[in-house]
């Protein structure tokens, strides 16, 4: 029988190749090796405004947060994260590991309802509050860059359970960081805190040096860190161009309105052109006062006029709306300007897909922070007692769900056969619609008609 060409080139031996796995890093991703973030900050991120370089830029976000239009914007990405409500997936997790995470965070588990803690735990209002951490560790880390937190545990063997417990996160200030250590492939080593004082503001030989937090102890919340930038980059970064604008704008449209609404007093002398006579006429001008008793005596030949500025002040309310507009497109928050005072062309549906795209973007921050909650806060509490073990993730209600759509489309499922009604199923849909937790106990039947 004759053989095939696939047949002969499939029988023959195969011939080992060499391959080079690589082991080690050749390059870098910090140019200054394990030192200060000072100068490579500036070359990384390529921020060429002065004002919005580290450590200065504090200053300039928490100015910016005083605007309505951004402090609208943060807080639209803020508060459907913290509404969603954040549940510990537990899928494939040892019991009680599973309940040493439950107690210690605060969250509850997927398909338990949102019962973290028993009536009668005189100490839950001490415990550590994730949900509280939450809201803090996002406004930093979205309004500067970034957000440091400190690992606190107690317990251990000696403990009445023999486990150590999350006792807290430590908040550590951004102004107070001073320096941060940083290894050649980016990985951050530590950061350093300022020098502390004493009472009385008496500053002690061991307070004058830094303090370093290795960065095994820190939970750290850096927005779209790249590389070794652990400072992060603000989400306010795009809207400080029309921040400043419409700052600019504002000023001169208050500039406007004044000199429009109070006219101007203009007096003029006689032919003799004493100067005393100007004086004490410039002085007449400056005191005019409207009420009903105000007035002014001029001699033979004065004059004295209120004159309203000439022609129509600039329109600034167009620069605002554009202005305002853009700094909205900052997180996809365009409907946002919906029905704001120049605003045209807007619709429902348009609406409607704006706030699609903006769900799209606060579910990828969720997952972003939850993913950071995971594997820096749960896993080390998990491998604290328990190394190497499964650890449950942290998950957050979907947001800007639309209930109504859900209940159709699986009611639309299960009758066509499509998906069967499982317990699985029901917990979903419980979560889904916040229902409470089911008690896994047999429906009674109805009851009998009376004839």
């Amino acid at each position: 029988m004759t053989q095939t060409p696939s047949e002969t080139t499939a029988r023959q031996p195969i011939v080992p190749v060499a391959v080079s796995v690589p082991q080690r890093e050749l390059g870098y991703a910090n140019s200054g090796g394990v030192g200060t973030i000072s100068g490579w900050w500036d070359s990384l991120s390529d921020e060429r405004t002065p004002e919005l370089q580290w450590p200065q830029a504090y200053d300039v976000y928490d100015d910016m947060l005083n605007s309505p239009q951004i402090y609208s914007v943060l807080r639209s990405v803020i508060m459907p994260i913290l509404a969603a409500g954040a549940r510990l997936d537990c899928t494939g997790v040892k019991s009680e590991i599973a309940e040493l995470v439950r107690d210690d965070m605060g969250l509850p588990i997927v398909g338990e309802g949102d019962a973290t803690a028993s009536p009668d735990d005189d100490f839950q209002d001490e415990r550590f509050s994730y949900p509280e951490h939450l809201e803090l560790a996002l406004e930093e880390a979205l309004g500067y860059g970034h957000s440091y937190h400190e690992q606190k545990a107690y317990g251990g063997p000696d403990s009445p359970d023999g486990l150590w417990h999350l006792q807290k996160l430590a908040w550590r200030p951004p102004r107070s960081i001073a320096k941060f250590n940083l290894a050649r492939d980016g990985g951050l080593i530590s950061i350093e805190q300022k020098p502390y004082s004493i009472a009385g503001g008496v500053v002690s030989a061991a307070s004058t040096k830094n303090i370093p937090l290795p960065v095994g102890r820190l939970v750290a919340y850096v927005h779209r860190r790249k590389g070794a930038n652990w400072l992060g980059r603000s989400l306010l970064r795009p809207a400080y161009e029309p921040f400043l604008i419409n700052n600019r704008a504002k000023r001169l449209e208050m500039v406007y309105v004044e000199r429009h609404a109070s006219p101007t007093p203009v007096f003029t002398d006689n032919a003799d052109g004493n100067a005393q006579t100007l004086a004490a006429g410039r002085n007449i001008a400056r005191g005019i006062r409207t009420g009903s008793t105000a007035g002014a005596g001029l001699a033979n030949g004065q004059k004295l006029e209120l004159l309203a500025p000439q022609g129509t002040p600039p329109d600034t309310g167009k620069i605002k709306t554009y202005n305002d507009d853009l700094i909205g497109r900052v997180v996809l928050a365009h409907f946002l300007n919906l029905g704001a005072s120049g605003a045209q062309g807007h619709s429902y549906a348009l609406g409607s897909t704006f706030e699609d795209f903006f769900t799209l973007g606060v579910q990828a921050f969720a997952k972003w922070v939850a993913r950071i909650g995971s594997r820096h806060i749960v896993r080390d509490l998990v491998w604290w007692n328990w190394p190497g073990e499964r650890y449950p993730r942290i998950v957050f209600d979907e947001i800007g769900s639309k209930q109504e759509a859900i209940v159709l489309a699986i009611a639309q499922l299960v009758t066509a056969g499509v998906l069967r009604p499982d317990e699985d199923l029901e917990k979903f849909v419980r979560v889904a619609l916040g229902l409470p937790p089911g008690n896994n106990s047999r429906a009674l039947p109805a009851p009998k008609e009376t004839p």
